[in-house]
């Protein structure tokens, strides 16, 4: 998935927010994500909420600090949350908002300003940070009706009556024409429409993840994004119905433990999935489970039970560490037979690819497959039994 980034600039209360909101409801929910890299934080509020006094209390005029604008410009530039990301920023050509959009790598924008006037100042602005100016939106509150046209290599005209609250403002012409100019600019080529990128790093972002100084199980102490069970309820929340509007292939870019990848590859399912590695993107998947197992040393083991009594079977692989493993050699291994109301607790070194290879592998032939992490305890990676939930970690 190629994403385009369009951002909506202009002075204040040119009525931003609810052009903003208007766009979105012209826009596939699929295809594109509103990013708010504001310090205002008031978002779309409701007409009949935005003026009430319990609500006035709530309403913060914020300021940009440095720590807010290094999170806006790294998250924006991770940003692949979908193919249209619509980016909300200040009412000021400012330094902080240069960064954004400059840092961010926006691609596009779109002016609207209540005052003509300051047009001008606002497309040198945004031609400075690298940013395409595609349509130029005068604010007419008072207005009755309004006017676009193409003015190449641009839009220009007015809108009329930007009210928070009226449910009428997505049939605007003129948000209706910038919402097809936009869907026309974020088309994909043939190429790009069969495939798509999960970015780690952008997922991270999208859950409010931040880096943290972990102890790794040797005593070194490093900063990274930590990962817990519970993330891979946010991101079947993210992903899971998302799966039918998916391309034929769908990249994993990033690095991230082994039961997070194969949380990402299973909710992918059934669309192709390939994983970054230092061999290229390898293409996930091995030979169904059979027998005793082969391709690598196998060992299966009854360590308890999960959930409603359920069988708790550890399969642990094992490679020869003189010997790095080719991606070629996945069409080879053949993990061992359980049966199927066990829960699986994979185990073993390897690249993460054969770890989510090896999961998938059990996907309809066992009841859910966690993976051990040294340190962690081993992560319920999929799950279809209610007794054994998403995120569940078996301390082995």
């Amino acid at each position: 998935m190629a994403t385009k980034k369009f951002v909506v600039a202009g002075p204040p209360h040119s009525g931003k927010s609810v052009f903003l909101q208007g766009l979105c409801e012209n826009l596939p929910r699929d295809s594109r994500y509103l990013f708010r890299a504001c310090p205002d934080g008031e978002g779309t509020w409701l007409q009949n909420h935005y003026d009430r006094p319990d609500v006035v209390a709530l309403r913060r005029k914020g300021q940009f600090t440095k720590e807010m604008v290094d999170w806006y410009c790294q998250s924006l530039a991770g940003c692949a949350m979908a193919s249209i990301i619509l980016v909300d920023i200040g009412g000021r050509p400012s330094d902080e908002n240069s960064r954004i959009l400059t840092e961010g790598k926006v691609n596009y924008g779109i002016i609207l300003a209540g005052d003509e006037e300051r047009v001008p100042e606002w497309e040198t602005f945004l031609e400075s940070c690298g940013v395409t100016v595609i349509a130029v939106v005068r604010s007419d509150y008072t207005g009755e009706a309004d006017s676009i046209q193409q003015c190449s290599p641009r839009l220009e005209g007015s809108v009329h009556f930007l009210e928070r609250g009226d449910s009428t403002v997505s049939t605007r012409p003129a948000i209706q024409a910038v919402a097809e100019l936009i869907l026309g600019l974020a088309s994909p080529s043939q190429k790009e429409e069969k495939m798509a990128t999960i970015v780690i790093s952008a997922l991270a972002a999208e859950l409010g993840k931040v880096e943290m100084e972990r102890t790794l199980p040797n005593g070194k102490v490093v900063k990274q994004i930590v990962w817990e069970g519970n993330d891979l309820k946010k991101i079947a929340e993210l992903l899971h119905n998302k799966s039918a509007t998916l391309p034929e292939i769908v990249d994993i870019d990033g690095a991230a433990p082994a039961w997070l990848v194969a949380a990402l590859v299973h909710e992918c399912h059934p669309r192709s999935v390939r994983l970054n590695s230092p061999d290229g993107y390898i293409a996930v998947g091995c030979k169904r489970p059979a027998g005793e197992g082969a391709g690598c040393g196998w060992s299966k083991t009854e360590i308890g039970t999960a959930g409603d009594g359920r069988h708790l079977i550890k399969v642990e692989f094992q490679l020869d560490p003189s010997v790095p493993l080719a991606p070629a050699a996945l069409g080879t291994i053949t993990p061992p037979e359980v049966e199927m109301a066990d829960a699986i607790v994979l185990s073993g070194r390897g690249p993460n690819w054969l770890t989510a290879s090896i999961a998938m592998a059990y996907h309809g032939r066992a009841a859910a497959v966690a993976s051990w992490q040294p340190g962690t305890g081993a992560t319920v990676a999929w799950t279809h039994v209610q007794d054994v939930p998403l995120g569940y970690i078996f301390q082995i």
